[in-house]
């Protein structure tokens, strides 16, 4: 054990620093993981276009997370989100992730229309939370 306690100190002072954000090691029938978390997740805000000039009644849809656990807008930190405030997004079309026990799960739209607002990434959410409001077509 104490040569996996070594292993793993080298190894987390290794990435320290880099862009690294899960490893996973297997040491003989032993295997440990560590993940990091992202920034994002410890300051969690919701990102909503400006209102209009007159508060007039919404008829917005949302879309709500199917599971509970964290909202991911993109599949990488290095890819573009899936949708954002101002898009038009079609029934059925992927709008972000909800990553729960290491699986990350799609959200699909069930309504067409524009985007108002989307949570931003690394935001612990509940199954049932909106993630993504549309102004439907």
């Amino acid at each position: 054990m104490s040569q996996m306690k070594l292993l793993l100190a080298d190894l987390l002072e290794k990435i320290q620093g880099t862009k690294i954000s899960e490893i996973e090691v297997t040491l003989g029938d032993l295997t440990l993981g560590v993940k990091r978390r992202s920034a994002a997740a410890a300051n969690p805000t919701v990102t909503a276009a400006a209102p209009g000039p007159a508060a007039a009644p919404s008829n917005t849809l949302a879309v709500d997370s199917p599971i509970a656990g964290v909202f991911y807008a993109s599949p990488s930190p290095t890819e573009p989100a899936y949708v954002n405030v101002g898009d038009h997004v079609s029934a059925g079309q992927v709008v972000g992730l909800v990553e729960a026990m290491k699986v990350f799960n799609e959200v699909l739209s069930a309504h067409s229309g524009t985007v108002v607002s989307v949570v931003d990434t690394g935001t612990e959410v509940q199954k049932g939370a909106s993630l993504v409001e549309i102004d439907p077509d």
